[in-house]
């Protein structure tokens, strides 16, 4: 319908000018967001394809719009174990679960047989209707030092993507094993939410350093996300893949702007934060928010929960309908979340799941969420 306007006018309608959607009549406001849903990988299956289609039109839906999503832990835990005190204990204690499944590929630590596991758990997920999320976090390749490592060894930030560093050795191979985990997932028709690099806008981990344990350029990240992604995309074929750009939230003035090493629109499927406060009232921090929302991507809470900071964790008595509330009245853009699993510290037990906190059932039963069994991506038949 609009192919004779071109991309620059396509772009330009969902690349920040949201206001302008706001003046059309809905039915062109539906008709240029399903022209915009077209993937970042210009390869991408025609799965792939309908599941960013599904994501763009839940804006428009009266119910059901909101998928509900829990990440159960590391692959490089036990995530057997995991799973069955995340999802499976939710789903016979409610009689509902999730329709999305999150998993990270190992903390500091990624492994074959890790992500073998998590891939058996998203497999199964997948085929009873579900759909998945998968991030990762790798130590340091500069140093092999953890993810929280910030130096780069005196090295240079962008041998990463120069082929003969031993940065690049180190890191592409790494990325040649998580490809490997994630073409099992593609050969197993699995469309994945991919969400690498998190939260790169703190000064949390090695992928937003710079030399001397600086900050990262703007440039500099964005060589880097996109090197991975054409690496991934056109060398690895890896066609089920939706690109997911995920700051924190901006809570102070000591973290980046969200957008300030955003790759571009051509890189990125699905935008989204990481947000842990006991109400909804901050989400928009310093326009975090709506700066997101104005690039024209589906927007999602990529990891949700109550504060974790001693003095502010309830401790497991977390509201959970505080997130869907919070959705419907501020921040009606957002099309999933996903609750982080808990962990203990030496402090404190940190309790985020949504089986770990209060009124899920009631979350999992609001009308506006899509649990499992009602996601709904594959076309008419």
């Amino acid at each position: 319908m609009f192919t004779g306007l071109g991309n620059t006018f396509v772009r330009f309608a969902f690349g920040g000018a949201v206001t302008l959607l706001g003046l059309l009549a809905p039915g062109l406001e539906v008709a240029l967001a399903q022209t915009a849903a077209r993937p970042a990988n210009r390869g991408a299956s025609a799965d792939t394809a309908n599941v960013l289609r599904y994501l763009y039109g839940l804006r428009q839906r009266q119910d059901r719009r909101v998928v509900a999503g829990q990440n159960i832990g590391h692959a490089n835990e036990d995530l057997v174990a995991a799973y069955s005190k995340y999802f499976a204990s939710l789903q016979r204690a409610t009689g509902l679960a999730p329709g999305i499944l999150g998993v990270d590929y190992g903390y500091q630590q990624i492994h074959s047989r890790g992500m073998s596991t998590a891939n058996q758990l998203l497999i199964r997920h997948w085929k009873d209707g579900g759909l998945v999320t998968i991030s990762m976090s790798p130590g340091n390749p500069w140093t092999d030092g953890g993810l929280r490592d910030r130096s780069t060894g005196g090295a240079e930030f962008r041998d990463l993507v120069t082929k003969g560093t031993k940065a690049y050795e180190r890191w592409h191979g790494l990325l040649d094993g998580v490809a490997v985990a994630l073409a099992q997932l593609r050969d197993a028709g699995v469309v994945v939410l991919w969400r690498p690099l998190h939260e790169m806008n703190g000064d949390f981990f090695w992928w937003s350093a710079g030399r001397d344990s600086g900050w990262a350029t703007a440039e500099e990240f964005r060589a880097l996300w996109r090197d991975m992604f054409d690496y991934f995309s056109i060398e690895k074929r890896l066609d089920n893949l939706l690109w997911v750009y995920a700051p924190s939230h901006q809570s102070n003035e000591g973290l980046k702007p969200v957008n300030h090493y955003y790759p571009g629109n051509e890189y990125v499927d699905v935008v989204g934060l990481d947000y842990y406060e006991n109400t909804m009232d901050h989400l928009d921090a310093r326009g975090s928010y709506s700066t997101l929302v104005a690039l024209g991507k589906p927007f999602a809470l990529t990891e949700s929960g109550p504060a974790f900071w001693l003095s502010a964790h309830p401790r497991g008595r977390f509201d959970t309908r505080i997130v869907i509330d919070g959705i419907r009245r501020k921040y009606p853009a957002t099309v999933y979340f996903v609750f982080w699993q808990g962990w203990s510290s030496m402090l404190l037990d940190v309790k985020m799941g949504l089986v770990e906190n209060l009124f899920a059932r009631e979350l999992l039963n609001d009308p506006w969420v899509v649990p499992l069994g009602k996601v709904d991506w594959r076309p008419a038949r």
